[in-house]
């Protein structure tokens, strides 16, 4: 069932339907213009009401007296107006002409160039008598002579019963006949017919070579669009568009066949290759750079936060994404590695998956897909993937504060980037060990540091009363809730701590205040168990006072 399905679809709208909107293009704008010339005339004719002149009585009976003679009626304010060489018509008023004798010359325009194709029905003068030749064979000649036999001068005679029969009698055998082509129409329509003559003369194939070539052409100018963009992205150092154009090449690829873009893998492979050099020339130190701006720009990469972010530092700028739906982009690339066959497309999912986890808090599948990145790396023998999957545990192991974990990978990264002989590299990575091993987790946690700024504010403050007025409001604003307290420390928000509230607190208030759930937790114990636990003690003690008195004797 399904092939016929689609077999009556390809038939009806695939290939073999052919080009009629090309083939017959003059018939349908004659058409167009025909229907849109018809649909600006009005929709009702507009009735004149002439005001006629009261006449005397005597003459409305000689004119009803006149008006008894029959005779046909012409109308007096008839013209002859010429047309064309051949044609003539006769109008009758201006306002009855306006929307009925018009010419179709008159209303559709040439056309402004030649057009290439011509309707195919002017191959053949009658197309009715051409498909009745196709699908009744022979029979189509009998058919032309019942439909024009109520028109041959010997149908009719003086034997009316016997002429009607006739006519009846050819009727039948025409509407047979008509019945019979129509069957067979509808099993192998006509533009099936000219779809195999074409194939069988190769003419179609031929067309279909052609118009493949411009397609091919066409998507391969695309493609070769999207991965200039991505060198001069990377060459410019603009990580942010150079991954955008990445997704879109990947996209375009997707969606396209490989019979379109026959060199679909050599792009990928090419896509891949600069993916790697797009995340690889993040890890760099800017020629000029100071040393704080340097340790800045490398915590930063970690993912640890700072009192300040740089504004002007150009790896800061493509690093910061905004808006972006991670959890989208984590289906979409597990569906995408699902289908993956290629290393390089698996070692380049594996990165893209660890990178999206570590940015929605997720250490532990962050650092899963990092370490099989990694491995697919080292079975290609690739080192750039290699190097960006370890510096992504490295970032990993610093946001959940594993320092000699983290100092362990980075090892392994520096000594594969001297195989690779990037110095830049290779420095950037031993500025990142020292960052490591000076790093200040403490400053993670945003309750110290705003206690550190308060206290760093405090000291700043010069005179003894108004050092003393800055710490009373720094506890004042920290006993109010988190929502309508400003933080000093910008970058860091306030986070409500839960107190328990001592019991002179809980006396001042008048109303029944419910216990809390630590103290519900340590109630007393009742005098059974009390009773129970001195039994168990004297036991114990008893047993070790045995215990002693056997060793002595």
């Amino acid at each position: 069932m399904v092939k016929k399905c689609k077999e009556a679809i390809a038939k009806c709208l695939g290939e073999r339907a052919g080009r009629p909107l090309r083939d017959h293009f003059k018939i349908i704008r004659r058409l167009a213009w025909k229907k849109n010339h018809e649909s600006e005339k009005p929709e009702y004719e507009i009735e004149y009401e002439l005001k006629r002149k009261k006449k005397k009585r005597a003459q409305k009976r000689l004119k009803a007296k006149k008006q008894v003679v029959k005779e046909p009626v012409f109308p007096l304010k008839q013209k002859k107006r010429k047309v064309g060489k051949k044609e003539s018509i006769y109008v009758e008023e201006i306002r009855d002409s306006l929307y009925t004798l018009k010419t179709e010359s008159d209303f559709v325009p040439p056309l402004p160039k030649r057009f290439p194709y011509s309707p195919l029905q002017r191959y053949t003068s009658n197309i009715k008598n051409h498909m009745a030749e196709r699908y009744l064979d022979k029979l189509y000649l009998d058919k032309i002579f019942l439909d024009n036999f109520k028109h041959n001068p010997g149908a009719t005679c003086p034997n009316k019963a016997g002429s009607q029969k006739l006519l009846h009698l050819t009727r039948e055998g025409f509407k047979t006949l008509h019945f019979n082509q129509e069957v067979l129409r509808a099993r192998r329509p006509f533009y099936y017919i000219k779809y195999q003559e074409a194939v069988s003369s190769k003419a179609l194939r031929a067309r279909q070579m052609i118009e493949l070539r411009k397609v091919q052409c066409l998507v391969k100018t695309q493609a070769d669009y999207l991965l200039n963009k991505i060198k001069k992205y990377l060459f410019e150092r603009e990580t942010k568009l150079a991954l955008d154009f990445i997704e879109k090449l990947k996209q375009f690829c997707e969606v396209k066949e490989k019979k379109v873009l026959p060199l679909r893998e050599k792009y990928l492979l090419e896509m891949y290759e600069l993916a790697s050099q797009v995340y690889l020339d993040m890890k760099r130190i800017t020629p000029g750079q100071t040393e704080a701006d340097i340790n800045r720009r490398i915590l930063f990469t970690f993912g640890l936060p700072l009192s300040r972010v740089p504004s002007t530092d150009s790896v800061v700028e493509q690093i910061q994404q905004f808006h972006v739906d991670y959890k989208k982009e984590i289906a979409k690339t597990e569906i995408r590695l699902k289908k993956a066959v290629k290393s390089e497309e698996i070692t380049w999912l594996y990165h893209e998956l660890a990178r999206f986890h570590s940015e929605v808090k997720q250490p532990e599948l962050s650092k899963v897909y990092a370490r099989k990145c990694v491995t697919e790396s080292k079975k290609m023998e690739h080192l750039i993937w290699q190097i960006n999957g370890m510096f992504l545990i490295v970032k990993v192991n610093m946001q959940c504060h594993n320092r000699n974990d983290a100092k362990n990978v980075l090892k392994e990264t520096i000594e594969v980037s001297r195989e690779l002989g990037n110095e830049g590299l290779t420095t950037y990575l031993e500025k990142s060990f020292d960052v490591i091993e000076t790093a200040d987790f403490e400053d993670v946690m945003g309750a110290k540091v705003i206690e550190k700024r308060e206290k760093l504010i405090s000291q700043l403050v010069a005179p003894a009363g108004l050092r003393d007025e800055a710490a009373f409001l720094f506890r004042q604003m920290s006993v109010m809730p988190a929502s309508r307290r400003l933080s000093v420390m910008p970058g860091v928000r306030p986070e409500d701590t839960k107190q328990r509230k001592s019991a002179s607190a809980r006396k001042l208030s008048i109303l029944p205040t419910p216990r809390d759930p630590d103290e519900e937790e340590i109630a007393p114990k009742s005098r059974s168990h009390k009773q129970a636990d001195t039994q168990e003690d004297e036991k114990k003690g008893f047993a070790f006072l045995e215990l002693v008195q056997y060793h002595i004797d």
